[in-house]
């Protein structure tokens, strides 16, 4: 009878917490969308931006890492030298 009992609650619970989680999941991911999306724009744009004033200048330096090995392959050189046709007769 114990081992009915705990099969029953386990059978309820599932068909419970499946209903509730098809119900919360899709808000639940909505919100973290928008938290999310929120913190993305407000990192885009700066509110120094909007500040500057008509006619002014800002130069922003960006830091690029410049690989110091590059490799170019240019294909295979071939040292050549002219032939004067008149010569060689």
């Amino acid at each position: 009878m114990g081992l009915l009992k705990i099969l029953l609650l386990f059978a309820v619970f599932y068909y419970i917490s499946k209903y509730l989680i098809r119900l919360f999941f899709p808000l639940i991911l909505k919100r973290i969308f928008k938290k999310y999306s929120k913190g993305f724009t407000t990192q885009t744009f700066d509110k120094e931006d909007f500040k500057k004033k008509e006619g002014e200048v800002t130069i922003d330096k960006i830091n690029v890492k410049k690989n110091k090995s590059t490799y170019h392959d240019d294909g295979e050189y071939t040292d050549f030298e002219e032939v004067n046709e008149e010569n060689t007769r």
